[in-house]
């Protein structure tokens, strides 16, 4: 199973992975608190940025974007990629694919825009 699949497998889901990997849900909040790698009392943010698992500690650093989550349990578990990979599948499955994002289509050029071209254009 390739890393983009189960990245995009575990999207929006990593509060539940990461709590079924014991990860207590009290640090899985926006909230600061104590880090669950290194302690502390007040230096971890789980910000869960578009579902990716980014959080953020003023001891281990930042992780932010794809592999977020990922990066996380590794710290966590003290395990390599392909462990946190292989035993991420096997608590979600490898069958499951989200649905694709849906774009937004761009708003529509307001129509003073439209008219100040045509009138640039005819000068």
């Amino acid at each position: 199973m390739t890393r983009h699949l189960t990245l995009e497998r575990a999207r929006g889901r990593w509060p539940e992975i990461l709590s079924r990997f014991g990860i207590d849900r009290a640090f899985l909040r926006n909230r600061h608190g104590p880090c669950p790698i290194c302690g502390g009392k007040d230096r971890f943010r789980f910000d869960d940025q578009n579902g990716s698992g980014s959080y953020f500690c003023n001891q281990c650093g930042a992780s932010k974007g794809d592999g977020a989550g990922i990066r996380l349990l590794m710290r966590f578990r003290d395990w390599d990629f392909q462990t946190a990979v292989t035993e991420v599948d096997r608590l979600i499955g490898t069958d499951y694919v989200p649905p694709p994002r849906v774009r937004r289509a761009p708003p529509p050029t307001p129509p003073w825009e439209s008219l100040q071209r045509q009138w640039d254009e005819s000068l």
